[in-house]
């Protein structure tokens, strides 16, 4: 997947069930917590909880379909994305999801000389 930098960009994640499954991703085999306000929720996070995620409330967000938003993305998104949904039924991953951050190109000019 491709998107510009500094450009919001969602990636699909889309899971049904009943019940509803819980959708979690992890950014680089590394756990993105998320909070629904804008203070995180770490901060009762023994401390080898926070060596092994990211809290980056305001960096990304998991919008009601299950997608994941990133927010003004950068060099340092790229990566590999995996979502997992579950629920008391199971659990079902992707993984096979590429980030890669592009810098925006210039639109061409044409001229009509006639």
């Amino acid at each position: 997947m491709l998107e510009n930098i500094g450009q919001e960009v969602v990636i699909r994640c889309r899971a049904t069930g009943s019940p509803k499954p819980a959708i979690s991703w992890l950014a680089n085999e590394r756990t993105i917590e998320l909070s629904t306000s804008a203070s995180s929720s770490s901060s009762s996070s023994s401390s080898s909880d926070q060596e092994s995620s990211t809290s980056l409330p305001s960096k990304y967000a998991v919008l009601p379909s299950g997608d994941l938003l990133i927010r003004n993305a950068t060099f340092e998104d790229m990566g590999k994305y995996t979502c997992t949904a579950s629920n008391m039924h199971g659990t079902d991953t992707v993984d096979k999801i590429f980030f890669y951050p592009t810098e925006p190109v210039s639109p061409f000019l044409f001229l009509n000389l006639f």
